[in-house]
């Protein structure tokens, strides 16, 4: 049994609508603590996995000094996951993966209605 949550979002980016699509996931189901988010997103995955615990080690700013984008997005991300195990896995978009099949058929099927 599918249990469907969407989210309206007032985003353009992909990859940011991404990152908020794991965030209020995480957000829906905050009493479990041991998670596994599977997506297409590299953004996402990369940003999860490798550069969140180097941007957190230099004060949220990039190995090129910058300031993180979406800075306020990855600071949740790091709250929300607080003594959380998590598992991330990345599947190839459009590789009939069923779940990331799944989540683009009703991403766009939310898109044509908004």
């Amino acid at each position: 049994l599918l249990d469907l949550l969407t989210e309206p979002v007032n985003e353009t980016s992909s990859s940011l609508i991404e990152l908020i699509a794991v965030i209020e996931g995480i957000k829906k189901v905050k009493s479990v603590n041991s998670l596994r988010i599977i997506s297409d997103s590299r953004y996402v995955i990369k940003g999860l996995t490798e550069w969140m615990f180097n941007w957190k080690l230099n004060d949220w700013h990039t190995a090129q000094g910058e300031k993180v984008k979406n800075i306020e997005y990855w600071q949740e991300f790091d709250q929300l996951t607080i003594g959380k195990y998590i598992e991330f896995e990345w599947v190839k978009g459009h590789s009939f993966h069923q779940e990331n099949t799944l989540c683009d058929f009703y991403a766009k099927q939310a898109a044509i209605r908004s």
